[in-house]
């Protein structure tokens, strides 16, 4: 019984194998685009993924983590010296903003919130202006002067320290301060792909993120650092292998009920008319013009063929003479007609059934 049922069932098993196998490998080696806010793999306006691939292109190993502990875990991994740039970090919980900023060599802070500048940058704090227009950089700063200007919508920064450097000032506010390893920038505008273009915006987030040979990138995600406060850092991979799993499982059971294909009478004849007209109607509901002009080519040289005399797979060149001299029409037109580009449209298909109706009687008239 195990056996018979082993036999019927072990193609149905080793395609559900092949199709796991081969959306798990999918899977693992593809890259998707992001629709997350200011990921390096989000092509919209508010990502950064501009930014991303220019420094991939200049060989920094830009590598994009969703959680502060995936960011550490990837520091302390790292070979040399690296980057820990955080995006937006408003969604970051207390207790997990205290594992930052791990051991990266520079920590850039992209709008941080008070909860990250206390514990990264104590000394700098949020201050208004009201600037408009590209900011000059103001300070001697490598990397603010080769960016020349900085243009963005920040709410300002201040630093309570000597030791700090504060560039792109308006108002008394800066847009940029660097304390130590630590650089604060007061917007996002800079690294966006809709400003990235404006002003310095570009050379600035280049010369700042590209200084290392590893940018450990982190775009917070609420519900993996939920996960994760949890104990349970399940991923969306591994609930697709479990998915495919079932899946499989699935297919085993309903395919080990199949037996082999039997032959049986039909219980009524179906006029061939009625064959046609039901076909017809099933191409033109699948929009398969192209399909059903090659089997109408296919039909009208198997008539002619056998007319004129011509074998069943003659040459085309062969067939376009023969048809040529016996309907007495141009060569290059019913090269056009039997071998030409497909219809894509139902009145062009009707058009060339016309057509080889109208061939096919003037080859066989006497």
């Amino acid at each position: 019984m195990i056996r018979t049922v082993w036999r019927r069932a072990r193609w149905w098993v080793a395609a559900a194998l092949v199709v796991t196998v081969l959306a798990v490998v999918q899977l693992a080696t593809s890259r998707t685009f992001s629709d997350e806010p200011y990921s390096p793999d989000n092509r919209d306006a508010d990502g950064t993924r501009a930014v991303a691939q220019v420094l991939r292109g200049q060989g920094v190993r830009v590598e994009e983590v969703r959680t502060p502990q995936a960011a550490v875990r990837a520091l302390d991994g790292a070979h040399g010296a690296t980057t820990l740039l955080v995006t937006y970090d408003s969604s970051v919980p207390a207790e997990q903003v205290a594992v930052l900023p791990g051991g990266a060599t520079d920590v850039v802070l992209m709008a941080p919130s008070s909860e990250l500048l206390d514990r990264v940058a104590p000394s700098v704090s949020y201050a208004y202006r009201d600037a408009a227009g590209p900011l000059a950089a103001g300070c001697a700063d490598p990397d603010a002067v080769a960016a020349g200007s900085l243009a963005g919508s920040g709410t300002g920064l201040v630093s309570s320290t000597a030791d700090a450097t504060s560039c792109f000032v308006a108002d008394g506010a800066a847009a940029m301060v660097r304390e130590g390893n630590v650089t604060v920038l007061d917007s996002v505008d800079p690294f966006v792909n809709a400003r990235v273009l404006e002003a310095g915006n570009a050379a600035l987030a280049l010369r700042v993120l590209g200084a290392h040979e590893t940018l450990v990138w982190l775009t917070p995600s609420p519900r993996l650092m939920a996960a994760e406060a949890d104990g349970n850092p399940a991923s969306r991979s591994t609930w697709l292998v479990v998915l495919l799993a079932l899946g499989a499982l699935l297919v085993w059971w309903r395919g080990r009920r199949l037996g082999p294909l039997v032959a049986e009478p039909l219980p009524v004849v179906v006029p061939s008319d009625e064959v046609t007209i039901g076909r017809a109607r099933l191409y033109r509901r699948a929009r398969a013009a192209p399909h059903a002009a090659a089997l109408l080519r296919a039909g009208t040289i198997d008539r002619i063929a056998s007319s004129i005399g011509l074998a069943p797979h003659s040459d085309p060149d062969q067939v376009v003479g023969a048809v040529a001299r016996a309907a007495r029409r141009d060569p290059h037109e019913v090269r056009a007609l039997l071998y030409g580009p497909a219809p894509t449209t139902t009145a062009a298909l009707a058009d060339l059934t016309t057509a080889l109706d109208q061939l096919a009687r003037e080859v066989r008239r006497p």
